[in-house]
């Protein structure tokens, strides 16, 4: 799917055609003993990976 056709989904409310789901997973400075941020994971239902999810 061209980065623009998913731009175009986004911006009208047109549904993803493919069910998933989204993990935020903490990155932690070490340094600092602390969370600096959240990183975003697509999950497919069956916990398939972004790839799978994104190709569909």
């Amino acid at each position: 799917m061209p980065a623009l056709a998913a731009c175009d989904g986004c911006r009208t409310g047109e549904s993803f055609p493919v069910p998933f789901t989204m993990a935020f997973q903490p990155i932690v400075d070490l340094g600092a003993n602390a969370i600096w941020g959240y990183e975003a994971l697509v999950r497919g239902m069956d916990g398939s990976g972004a790839g799978a999810v994104l190709a569909a």
